[in-house]
């Protein structure tokens, strides 16, 4: 089959279709080479001119189908490019403004040349850029602290303390001073400052006016501008709360239970107030410290039975802030008390040991209630009490009516209650004390080792609470027993002499022990305790009535100018006046001692009558001293009578 060749026809329509296809590509081409071949810049109105502000809009010529244009940024040489901004990727037209490029780039006061190039997202190419354009940023604005904060005080260290912004600039510089003296620059990256940016050593301090100027740069090596005007701001003194866990409460013990405030260290005083009613009570500390602490006796006219709204305030830096939001705390209607924590479960006590319950504000008396024992409900009033103060809140257990019932090596349970308003409050917890075991007692230290000046010297024991008297026990060092002397009998408390007991020698060394007796038996002895008696013999004062404090022994001067006899002697003695050099004219003054001072006789005799009596018939045995007055002249004997 043979293959059929085109007409004419044919071949006019191929050639018209040809034609066709290469106008259009023409068209484009030549509309493509048009376009490209067109440039775009500066309006004229910005070309060149100095701008108000970085936010000014700067605008190029627009392009018919562009869709974005780019504004190179370039030194007024036109040697060093310095940014360039695309408004097409920011879709913000034909516009620039410097605020745009970011910060760090932008210069106050500097001329910049700028040149613009078009954008055709069909090619997705860009143009020639066109001619350049000299655009001037205008001076660095004076920035200051904004007007909200001016003259305010600043309540932390964290607080935001804001300046008027400036456009571009990427620094703040705040001067800081106080009363016109420098303190410090604070540079900032923002224009927000701190007073805890502060670097200074003990700044910020409360109470403190801060001068603060402003100044700004745009890049972190322009210069900075001028400082705007100077405006202040004062660290105000912080407020503080008293501690939650106290409030709401209700408070028994005004003069001890504390309440605190919450902490602050900035703190060197507390002042803290009740209010009540519309009546307002500060405390009375004459100088607050940092001590958060405070008891309701400090405020005068605090009463029981009342509900206070109770706040507080902080000195810092000499300065006292405002008082703290109040919190409200009650006192008790009728007070209670209890021994005090150092007294509850004491151990090892003596009846003679003072014991306290917790004092109460308007007390008027004390009670305690005391078992154990024998003791069942045994009062102790303070009233009526030994000490004779009603509103102390002491007592012991020797002040007892029946102290004589009180036992050592017993736990004796003790509760206690106030009188307030003439009303007794409800009996307090009871809390246990007890007592040593039963004690011994011994000569006191100063006595153990002596040497004596005389026989009448005192010699003391150690004193037992609760005694009713004390005996003394002298022996020889070989263990033999010289005598006894009671002198609970005698009346004479701690207290002995060696001439008390019969028997007794000088130029001795004897061992002595004493013991005590609780008004029915008597203690164990104590340890032994060695004394020397005196090489010679004792005389006493003239006094007729001779007091312990006065009670003095001394040494004869002279010889014997009368003698006595027997002496010693059993039933009774004579004097033998014969050798007695006095006047016998005269009558004779006669006194008999004994080594207590105690007087024995005193009477006045004439020469035969003294010579003829006898003397001593009722004395118990022991020494005694015969003291002669004849016309002032004064003669001494001692005579000693025996079993």
């Amino acid at each position: 089959m043979n293959a059929k060749c085109p007409n004419f026809k044919d071949y006019t329509n191929l050639m018209n279709m040809f034609l066709k296809i290469f106008l259009v590509t023409f068209l484009i081409l030549t509309t493509i080479a048009n376009g490209f071949g067109q440039t775009t810049q500066l309006k004229a109105a910005f070309c060149p001119t100095t701008v108000p502000s970085l936010g000014t809009n700067i605008r190029c010529d627009g392009v018919a189908g562009a869709e974005g244009y780019r504004f190179e940024i370039w030194n007024q040489a036109q040697d060093d490019s310095i940014k360039t901004y695309d408004s097409y990727a920011n879709n913000r037209g034909n516009r620039l403004r410097f605020s745009w490029v970011g910060g760090g780039v932008i210069e106050y006061s500097t001329t910049y040349s700028i040149r613009v190039s078009w954008y055709d997202l069909d090619t997705d190419t860009w143009s020639v850029p066109g001619t350049f354009c000299e655009v001037t940023t205008p001076s660095n604005p004076l920035t200051q602290i904004a007007p909200a904060f001016c003259g305010v005080e600043i309540a932390t260290e964290s607080t935001n303390i804001l300046c008027n912004q400036v456009t571009g600039a990427v620094q703040y510089r705040f001067e800081v001073s106080i009363g016109g003296v420098f303190l410090e620059n604070v540079d900032k990256s923002t224009y927000k400052l701190r007073l805890s940016n502060f670097t200074s050593p003990g700044h910020p301090q409360h109470c403190t006016q801060y001068d603060i100027r402003v100044a700004s740069r745009t890049t972190p090596t322009a210069a900075w501008s001028a400082f705007g005007a100077s405006c202040f701001v004062t660290f105000k003194v912080p407020t503080t709360v008293i501690s939650p866990v106290y409030c709401g409460t209700t408070i028994n013990y005004l003069q001890q239970d504390t309440i605190h405030a919450n902490a602050l260290g900035v703190a060197d005083g507390y002042r803290f107030r009740i209010e009540s009613g519309g009546t307002i009570i500060e405390d009375t500390v004459a100088n607050p410290s940092a001590y958060n602490g405070i008891t309701f006796r400090k405020f005068p006219g605090v009463q029981y039975g009342q509900t206070y709204n109770v706040s507080v305030k902080i000195r810092s830096n000499g300065c006292w802030g405002e008082f703290g939001t109040s919190c409200a705390i009650s006192t008790v209607l009728q007070p209670e008390t209890e021994l005090r924590p150092a007294n509850c479960g004491a151990t090892n006590l003596i009846p003679a040991n003072n014991l306290y319950g917790n004092s109460i504000i308007y007390a008027q008396e004390y009670e305690y209630r005391i078992n154990g024992g024998v003791l069942s409900n045994e009062i102790y009033n303070t009233s009526t009490s030994f000490a004779g103060i009603p509103t102390s809140p002491r007592f012991r257990l020797a002040w007892l009516d029946n102290s004589s019932l009180v036992s050592y090596g017993t736990t004796y349970s003790i509760e206690a209650r106030v009188k307030v308003g003439g009303v007794y409050g409800a009996w307090g917890p009871a809390c246990n004390v007890s007592l040593q075991g039963t004690p011994v007692t011994e000569l006191k230290p100063a006595f153990c080792g002596i040497s004596l000046a005389s026989m009448g010297t005192n010699l003391y024991c150690n004193t037992v609470s609760l005694s009713q008297g004390y005996k003394f026990e002298v022996r020889t060092v070989g263990e033999d027993l010289v005598g006894e002397y009671d002198g609970m009998a005698a009346g004479t408390s701690s207290k002995f002499r060696m001439n008390w007991v019969p028997g007794v020698a000088n130029n001795t060394t004897y061992r002595v022990r004493a013991a005590w007796n609780d008004g029915s038996s008597w203690s164990s002895y104590g340890s032994f305790c060695e004394v020397t008696t005196p090489v010679s013999a004792i005389i006493i004062s003239s006094d007729d009535e001779l007091e312990e404090e006065n009670f003095a022994l001394k040494s004869i001067e002279t010889p014997f100018d009368f003698q006595t006899y027997p002496n010693p002697f059993k039933s009774s003695f004579r004097m033998n006046l014969n050798e007695f050099n006095l006047n016998n004219t005269e009558l004779i003054d006669l006194v008999i001692f004994d080594m207590q001072g105690r007087i024995m006789e005193h009477n006045v005799f004439s020469f035969e009558e003294l010579s003829t009596n006898q003397f001593g018939q009722n004395y118990n045995p022991g020494t005694y001293i015969i003291r002669l007055n004849n016309s002032g002249k004064i003669f001494q004997q001692r005579v000693i009578k025996i079993n």
